[in-house]
């Protein structure tokens, strides 16, 4: 049954949505786009005028339309793949006031005009051009947001000319039963799988943080960074995981430290 034209979208309530997400959070989507591709590097700067991400991946977008279709993804759904439902990117751009996507062979250009590609002469990876007011303030939080990241390993991550490097690992649990995120046969679901989790110091001057696949998503009240190497089931802009998984996830670090005799007493 097709459901062509079923609906259309509101660019203005599209905009609303994601204009009022922290400048950091919305920053993220771009970045884990970069992690799910086969790229060595990512960089990001980040200004009060303008914000540069550029990756070195060796296909970039294999379709023009993947830049712009909200929901639309290229991605083989597999829940140790970050992205999902083909919005993030686009929840992006949304929230700037102009973009320029350029990617292998087309540059897609997003202004007050409308929408507009054209070709280039681009033979690796995807640079985002993206234009919106900040304060300083706003920069600095979303940089030191972008900071917590834990790049995979043999990628390198620079947010304004910084390495970031990343924390010493502590312990990783393995075969551990959590919530994750699938699709199948087209519908989300979420479903149990085993997957391993890294548990690493914080660097100085962090607060212990959950992650997904090396992207923060809140702040864990436990000793160290907990680091799912799966999809981790989250709320509707991907800044925080329920409590249910939350306290599951606790209890798992639990009896696994427990049963090493990792603990502390203090911990």
């Amino acid at each position: 049954m097709s459901r062509n034209n079923w609906f259309e979208i509101s660019n203005e309530g599209w905009r609303r949505m994601n204009a009022g997400r922290p400048l950091g959070s919305l920053l993220k989507e771009g970045i884990q786009n970069s992690f799910d591709e086969d790229v060595t590097e990512v960089t990001v700067e980040v200004g009060t005028h303008e914000i540069l991400i550029e990756d070195d991946a060796p296909r970039g977008f294999a379709q023009e339309r993947l830049v712009y279709t909200v929901f639309l993804s290229d991605k083989e759904d597999s829940p140790t793949k970050r992205g999902r439902k083909g919005r993030g990117l686009k929840e992006l751009i949304s929230a700037m006031d102009s973009a320029i996507v350029d990617t292998i062979g087309r540059t897609v250009v997003f202004d007050e005009a409308g929408r507009h590609t054209a070709e280039n002469d681009r033979r690796s990876g995807t640079r985002l051009t993206l234009r919106r007011r900040s304060t300083p303030a706003e920069v600095h939080v979303a940089v030191a947001q972008l900071s917590l990241i834990i790049p995979p390993k043999d990628m390198t991550l620079v947010v304004n000319s910084r390495r970031i490097k990343p924390p010493r690992l502590y312990l990783s649990l393995w075969n551990c039963l959590l919530e994750t995120v699938v699709i199948r046969h087209g519908v989300e679901r979420i479903t149990e799988l085993p997957t391993r989790v890294d548990l690493y110091h914080p660097r100085r001057g962090e607060s212990p943080q959950l992650f997904e696949m090396g992207i923060p998503v809140e702040p864990l009240n436990v000793p160290w960074h907990v680091d799912v190497q799966q999809r981790v089931p989250l709320a509707d802009h991907r800044d925080a995981a329920t409590d249910h998984y939350k306290l599951i996830l606790k209890s798992l670090l639990l009896d696994g430290l427990m049963g090493g005799d990792w603990l502390s007493p203090k911990e």
